[in-house]
């Protein structure tokens, strides 16, 4: 590291079991695992779910199965993302952040 300068922080949750009927009580704590919020997020289910960002019962999004969902740095800062499956069918989440702390 450089003193002064941001070291980048990635982290990742891979196979994150989400199970049918689960609404909001499978959680990726962001904040807790790099020490602050995200400024990268990718996101990609196995089967279509939703997300919740922040605990914010007005930032939930849609996420299709398969597909991959990129926040860049200054799209949002999250702290936590919950995820809710009513598809059927049980489901997991590959999750990969990154965040930045500055080093004195």
């Amino acid at each position: 590291f450089v003193a002064g300068q941001p070291s980048i922080i990635p982290y990742s949750w891979d196979n994150l079991a989400v199970a049918n009927g689960v609404s909001y009580t499978i959680t990726a704590d962001i904040a807790t695992a790099i020490g602050g919020p995200a400024d990268y997020i990718q996101v990609t289910p196995t089967v279509a779910m939703k997300m919740k960002i922040n605990g914010n019962a007005n930032a939930i999004i849609d996420l299709p199965a398969n597909a991959t969902q990129i926040f860049n740095p200054g799209d949002l800062q999250a702290t936590i993302l919950a995820f809710a499956n009513a598809t059927g069918t049980d489901g997991t989440v590959d999750i990969f952040v990154s965040g930045s702390s500055r080093q004195v």
